[in-house]
């Protein structure tokens, strides 16, 4: 599984393997806390950290910043499939565009289209984070089981305007 994780972000990224290599010695991230203990041979600290990896990268594509809340999204809803109409709906935008505005720590919300959700959909599934296929209508996303609980564990849930945090 990180063997595919890694091989999707060298083609998007264009990077050699070495770059790659020291990227993933850079990074910190581990599962051992999060995954279930399944993962055979210390496969856990290698996976989470070409998750990272590839995570970071989806947020830098276009449309910048909405990889991260659509897959913590995504790993919260049907793991039997997701229909994309789901994914690019008015509220999933507005959740969006509220996200890049925190991000951004701008007090306008930038509206989100239905063409950036399904853009951002189209990055995380280039780079293996999520499988996006469109001409499945009611199953077109899926977050694979192991990804899931990653997700739901450690993607922060973006803070709205006027939230606050529980005591």
């Amino acid at each position: 599984m990180a063997l595919a994780q890694a091989v999707a972000y060298l083609v998007d990224a264009g990077e050699s393997v070495a770059s790659y290599r020291v990227l993933l010695a850079d990074r910190a991230t581990t599962l051992d806390h999060l995954a279930p203990d399944t993962l055979p041979d210390e496969q856990a600290t290698g996976l989470a950290a070409a998750w990272s990896l590839s995570i970071d990268r989806a947020d830098t594509l276009r449309p910048i910043g909405l990889a991260r809340p659509m897959l913590h999204l995504a790993s919260l809803l049907d793991p039997n499939g997701i229909p994309q109409t789901v994914l690019t709906s008015q509220a999933v935008r507005d959740h969006l565009a509220a996200h890049r505005a925190a991000a951004e720590a701008s007090p306008e919300l930038a509206a989100v289209s239905p063409a950036d959700a399904t853009r951002t959909l189209r990055a995380l599934d280039r780079l293996s984070l999520i499988d996006h296929q469109p001409t499945t209508p009611h199953q077109t996303v899926r977050v694979q089981p192991t990804r899931r609980g990653c997700w739901a564990k450690t993607t922060p849930t973006p803070s709205r305007p006027g939230a606050t945090s529980p005591m």
